[in-house]
C-alpha cells in the first residue's frame, strides 16, 4: 500500500526523525511536495519547514488548525491508499475540524498523562 503520515503535532513533531528525514520541503508553485522516506511513505510535518528542526513552536488554536488545514490542502499527496495522522497528546481541540477529511485516513490519539498519575 501507498502510505502517508501527516505530522499534526504542530507543537511536537516527531515523525521526520522517525523516519531519518532531514531535507526541507520542496514547492511546485503554490503546492508544497513531501518528503519521502526511504520506503517510500510520504511525510509532512511542521520540522520539514523550520529553519532549524529543533526551533521551537508555540502557537495555539487556530494557527495550529490552520496550519493542518494547509498540509491536508496545500500539499501535493500522490497517490496515497491511507494516511495516518500523527495528532498531539489529548483530545486537541484545534484539530476538531480535521479530525477526519477523509474516510480513508487514519487518526490516533494518545491520552496526555497527568503528572499526578506518573
Amino acid at each position: 500500500y501507498r502510505t502517508a503520515i501527516l505530522d499534526a503535532d504542530i507543537t511536537g513533531p516527531s515523525i521526520p526523525q522517525a523516519f531519518g528525514l532531514r531535507e526541507k520541503i520542496e514547492t511546485l508553485g503554490e503546492v508544497m511536495l513531501p518528503a519521502v522516506s526511504r520506503f517510500g511513505t510520504q511525510v509532512m510535518s511542521i520540522n520539514l519547514l523550520l529553519e532549524r528542526e529543533s526551533d521551537p513552536v508555540v502557537w495555539r488554536g487556530p494557527v495550529i488548525a490552520g496550519a493542518v488545514g494547509q498540509f491536508w490542502t496545500d500539499v501535493y499527496w500522490k497517490d496515497v491508499d491511507f494516511m495516518f495522522v500523527d495528532r498531539p497528546p489529548g483530545p486537541g481541540e484545534a484539530l476538531s475540524p480535521y479530525s477526519s477529511p477523509s474516510p480513508w485516513m487514519a487518526s490516533s490519539w494518545s491520552p496526555r498523562r497527568s503528572s499526578s498519575s506518573a
